[in-house]
């Protein structure tokens, strides 16, 4: 693929150096042939969870997680296969995650059947997948393209440990984040469905449940990070103790503001959710890209490293404030559309 062919000089432009190269070169030669099933098994389990079958795409997500695990610890300490190794897991649990949703389709378990004649491509649908999605690819490019920015600067202003600080802080928090993301993925169909049945009610106490389960996830996830911040970073790194201490010194500034994220991440689904993309977008964007990007240039100019590692709380403060405001007016357009409903039944 052209990603294999040009590999080398898209890590560099990534800003991949040294032995974060070798690592880096080492992973994705591998991990890249699993592009196909990764796309396959993520996709068909969106329509899973969208039909109205959360346990089977929740088990889709376990499967792929434990045999993960289970792989990593074979190939990585049984083989000592160690970079190499975790690649080959994580393909190979695509594989298998693969198989499971192809075998639910094509089991006809599924109330869809996977036929060519309703794979041929339809613009009043392609229209609806694009205004729907547009959220959340906007934020995962904003994520890669902020990532390859973020790279060149550490590498500036911390040297390669730095690099490789942030990678491992960034694997950390994106952890305590999976659970969140796990309940986004499954409040989203039930605040649609429920808006479509015009049942504000339930979509009222979905928004709500949701956001307080996300804050807890956040709240004991910093908590854990700052009690033990060594601990986690040490996880990756056992012996290197300049890593340690600058993984760990880092991981507490970058998770300052995690409390307040998880709130965020579900008024974005929630917008998502009800159709109204423009709102969602403009959440993703604030807190991926309009504040980021001046303030990952402007703060290490005052304040170093430490300045570099505070752009994200920074961020998500300021975007905190915009999502507040999207909030207030959205709970009192739901309060309208409640009180009128119940009017019109009296």
């Amino acid at each position: 693929t052209p990603l294999l062919i040009f590999l080398k000089d898209l890590l560099c432009f990534f800003g991949a150096r040294g032995d974060v190269f070798d690592y880096a070169r080492d992973y994705f030669q591998i991990i890249l042939y699993g592009n196909i099933f990764q796309i396959t098994s993520f996709s068909l389990n969106a329509i899973i969870r969208g039909e109205g079958n959360p346990r089977i795409a929740m088990s889709t997500m376990l499967i792929g997680a434990i045999s993960n695990i289970v792989l990593d610890a074979i190939f990585i300490f049984n083989f000592g296969w160690g970079i190499k190794g975790a690649a080959w897991a994580t393909v190979l649990s695509q594989v298998i995650s693969t198989m499971w949703v192809l075998y639910y389709f094509l089991g006809r378990k599924s109330l869809l059947n996977i036929k060519v004649i309703n794979l041929v491509p339809q613009i009043k649908i392609i229209k609806g997948i694009f205004s729907i999605g547009i959220s959340p690819f906007l934020m995962h490019a904003a994520s890669s393209g902020i990532f390859l920015l973020l790279n060149t600067q550490f590498l500036q202003y911390g040297g390669e440990v730095a690099v490789a600080a942030m990678g491992i802080v960034n694997s950390m928090v994106m952890f305590f984040f999976m659970p969140i993301f796990g309940l986004n993925q499954g409040i989203q169909p039930i605040i649609g469905y429920n808006y479509g049945a015009k049942q504000y009610r339930r979509v009222r106490a979905a928004l709500r449940k949701g956001m307080l389960y996300a804050t807890m996830i956040c709240v004991a996830g910093w908590i854990a990070i700052h009690l033990f911040p060594e601990a986690f970073i040490s996880l990756f790194s056992e012996d290197d103790t300049r890593l340690i201490a600058v993984g760990s010194h880092g991981l507490v500034i970058f998770s300052a503001m995690i409390p307040i994220v998880g709130f965020q991440i579900i008024l974005s689904a929630y917008f998502q959710a009800i159709g109204r993309s423009v709102k969602s977008v403009i959440l993703t964007l604030t807190r991926q890209i309009v504040f980021i990007l001046p303030l990952m240039f402007i703060l290490p100019l005052h304040f170093g490293l430490d300045g570099l590692w505070a752009f994200t709380p920074v961020s998500d403060l300021l975007a905190f404030f915009i999502a507040s405001t999207f909030f207030l007016i959205e709970r009192r357009r739901l309060k309208k559309l409640i009180s009128e409903q119940a009017a019109s039944k009296a």
